[in-house]
């Protein structure tokens, strides 16, 4: 089987986001757990499928939608 996708939340110095906690209630409806502090968190646990709509969840908690979103995206390695 393939391995549960990782996520990683990231903010620069003197953004007004908690990152830790951005993450974890991102993931915690699928299922999932995180962890980190207020500029970087990852975690995982989700299914691969459950991605954009944690990702879409995130970029609401954060009054980003569409192009503004900026960086906020999903990449596959």
């Amino acid at each position: 089987t393939d391995p549960s996708p990782q996520l990683c939340f990231a903010c620069a110095e003197g953004v007004e986001a908690d990152m830790g906690q951005l993450l974890r209630s991102a993931l915690k409806p699928f299922g999932g757990k995180g962890g980190g502090n207020a500029r970087l968190a990852q975690g995982g646990g989700i299914d691969v499928g459950q991605i954009a709509l944690a990702l879409d969840y995130a970029r609401q908690q954060l009054g980003l939608t569409g192009a503004s979103a900026g960086g906020i995206g999903c990449s596959e390695s």
